[in-house]
């Protein structure tokens, strides 16, 4: 099951990324691999220390980090 999950949010989040958009020699599996991997990371960092971790602040990193897309 958690495989599962975890392909989706790598497909999901592999969608949102154009090529182009990635500085050269960036690949959309390897910005996927590092963005996924870091959710993980901050979620667990989360769980242990929720006051340590500002979620508002990761999102909206996130959000300037991945492209808009339509």
């Amino acid at each position: 099951m958690a495989a599962m999950l975890h392909a989706a949010l790598r497909q999901a989040v592999r969608a949102r990324i154009p090529v182009a958009a990635l500085p050269p020699g960036g690949t959309p599996e390897g910005f996927t691999a590092l963005l996924v991997g870091a959710v993980i990371g901050l979620h667990a960092q989360w769980r242990v220390a929720p006051e340590a971790v500002d979620l508002d602040a990761v999102h909206t990193t996130i959000r300037a980090l991945l492209p808009a897309t339509g």
